[in-house]
């Protein structure tokens, strides 16, 4: 019985595996610049990263997947009387949708939204050791969420996003480039 269950399970698998791998899937890197917005461009400034990138196109609409490093310009902060530098950078592991709206000479237009969670790594430098109760290094992690706009172009994907994350939203400008395309 439970032979007869695994490859049932089996056949069901590679049956749904085709179609959707036959409209496409893709397998790269990208490159972003960041560019913090609201009271986050108080504490972080411009930053950039880069990401693997997972594209699956079902045709009409995608899944997206992205897992990268994005590393923040450091910023003059002040902690009560004593000034230091913060420096911060973030680990951002992200699934989304897209729906494609057409285009033209293979480029395809796109619309959607992303969801998922930074891991914040905050650092505070040049503070003075006689500052008490003070943790220079801290880190979090944050539910994040954001719509997509861009275009997808053979092996390129250029996109702008705008990341809504509790204390750090960003914009991200991204060029992705697909190594493996199936």
């Amino acid at each position: 019985m439970k032979k007869r269950s695994v490859m049932i399970c089996l056949l069901f698998g590679m049956l749904l595996w085709q179609p959707v791998f036959s409209q496409g899937l893709k397998i790269g890197i990208e490159g972003q610049g960041a560019f913090p917005a609201g009271d986050f461009k108080d504490v972080a400034g411009a930053g950039w990263g880069a990401s693997a990138l997972l594209i699956v196109d079902l045709g009409g609409f995608g899944i997206t997947g992205n897992v990268g490093y994005l590393a923040f310009g450091e910023q003059d902060v002040n902690v009560g009387e004593v000034q230091g530098k913060l420096s911060t950078n973030a680990i951002p592991v992200l699934a989304g949708l897209r729906l494609y709206l057409g285009g033209g000479a293979g480029a395809k237009f796109h619309i959607g939204g992303q969801a998922g969670f930074h891991r914040f790594n905050v650092d505070l430098k040049d503070i003075p050791d006689a500052v008490e109760n003070l943790d220079p290094d801290r880190s979090d992690t944050e539910f994040s969420v954001g719509p997509v706009v861009g275009i997808e172009a053979g092996s390129l994907d250029l996109s702008a996003v705008y990341m809504i994350i509790k204390d750090a939203n960003y914009v991200g400008l991204r060029l992705g480039f697909a190594l493996i395309n199936f």
